[in-house]
């Protein structure tokens, strides 16, 4: 999942790392709403202007790094502003 939010939102998009070990972000406490990505549900902020929802196709290791070759299986986008950009680890 890659998303791009309003720069002006950037303390409260990464206040949203403290929710790193929940299973489910809907109902949590938080200081900016959320809601579900169209395809695998993940909990996207409202604010969000672009969302990639990628499926993985490949995984190796290169090293002490990992390579995602990935499939871009939805882009939602609305209008754009000064962006943040953060990219998540892999959900499991």
């Amino acid at each position: 999942m890659v998303s791009e939010v309003p720069s002006s939102f950037g303390k409260e998009i990464y206040s949203l790392g403290q929710n790193h070990g929940y299973t489910n972000l809907f109902g949590q406490e938080q200081e900016i709403n959320v809601k579900q990505s169209p395809v695998f549900k993940f909990p996207i902020p409202e604010v969000t202007f672009r969302v990639y929802e990628i499926s993985i196709v490949e995984h190796c290791l290169l090293g002490t790094h990992h390579f995602f070759l990935g499939k871009c299986t939805t882009t939602i986008l609305k209008k754009q502003n000064e962006q943040l950009y953060h990219v998540h680890w892999l959900y499991k």
